[in-house]
């Protein structure tokens, strides 16, 4: 009996041992699973961390490949202006009947009349009204006021009108190839007119078909001669400069507004992006001619510009040449005089 009580006093220690250690156990594993908590939510955050890195990383990629491809496109935009806007005279041979839109000069009259009846919206549209700022620009460029003014390719009288608006001139004779052109203007600048009695009623303006390359006027007859975005359309443009010259008279000044190419490089590609590949779309749509806008983004790109421009104007006489950017360089302003 003795035996036994030594027996079961001894498990009884070792139960009470094991009993401390399992509780030690229990308390080791609940540490152990507040760890492995934090750990877990550490590696979750972790985890995140990580992903975001990776797209981060991979919008760094695109990013990368989005500059090195404009990148090349600046190249390939550099490499165009340098061949449209080099100044190298024996380029252009001082006659525009040598450009590739050659062809389509000869019919501008006809080209014209195609697109008359929305010329006005479409051009506004795709301008989005700047072009109303360009001409007001352009206007205020003329010296006082003129006795005679010739508004040569005046198109729909746009420019004729700013004239009247800021009483730039007592008479205003306005040309233009396309005869459904000319009717359009006439019955504008009628409306214009009627709209604000009688506040213009001192100025003339008359309007009629003929083409800058004869002009049908005497020698120094008008004192100030004026054209936007018509110059290149002149199918020789050094001569429709010479009839300029001719008919301006002495002391009289020309002033042109035309479509130039912007300096900036970044917005020389959004120029270029816009003129080459909307606009043409655009334009087809609005107009419901395919070629128009076609012609009309050649025309732009073959079209000495700056100084090669003026070098024509100099090549007729004028003096005193200068040019003005607009608009981060889309248009130009051309003045010169007859001295």
């Amino acid at each position: 009996m003795f035996f036994f009580n030594v027996d079961f006093e001894f498990f009884a220690v070792i139960s009470e041992f094991c009993s401390v250690d399992f509780e030690l156990i229990s308390v080791d594993f609940e540490f152990f699973a507040v760890i492995m908590k934090i750990f877990n939510v550490f590696m979750g955050v972790f985890n995140e961390i990580i992903k975001i890195c990776c797209k981060f990383a991979g919008v760094i990629t695109g990013i990368r490949k989005f500059i090195t491809e404009i990148r090349k496109l600046i190249t390939e935009i550099d490499n165009w202006n340098t061949v449209i806007g080099k100044k190298n005279t024996e380029k252009h041979n001082l006659i525009a009947g040598k450009m590739n839109v050659n062809a389509q000069k000869k019919n501008i009259n006809t080209l014209f009349d195609r697109i008359a009846y929305r010329y006005d919206f479409i051009n506004h549209a795709l301008t989005l009204n700047i072009d109303r700022y360009w001409r007001k620009k352009t206007i205020q460029k003329i010296d006082g006021v003129s006795q005679n003014l010739l508004d040569v390719a005046t198109g729909t009288a746009d420019l004729s009108i700013e004239i009247i608006k800021q009483r730039k001139a007592q008479n205003i004779v306005a040309i233009d190839v396309s005869n459904n052109m000319i009717q359009i203007a006439k019955n504008k600048l009628r409306n214009f007119i009627n709209s604000n009695q009688p506040n213009y009623n001192s100025i003339n303006c008359s309007f009629i078909c003929a083409d800058v390359h004869n002009l049908p006027f005497h020698d120094n007859q008008f004192s100030t001669v004026t054209c936007s975005f018509g110059t290149r359309n002149f199918e020789n443009l050094q001569q429709g400069i010479n009839e300029i010259y001719r008919v301006t008279n002495h002391s009289g000044q020309v002033i042109i507004l035309e479509f130039a190419y912007p300096k900036n490089r970044l917005f020389r590609l959004i120029y270029s992006i816009y003129f080459t590949h909307i606009l043409p779309r655009v334009g087809k749509i609005l107009s419901h001619d395919n070629n128009a806008y076609k012609y009309l983004i050649k025309s732009i790109k073959e079209f000495p510009k700056d100084s090669d421009f003026l070098t024509y104007l100099s090549s007729a006489g004028f003096k005193d040449t200068h040019y003005e950017h607009l608009s981060c360089g889309i248009v130009a302003i051309y003045t010169a005089k007859k001295i």
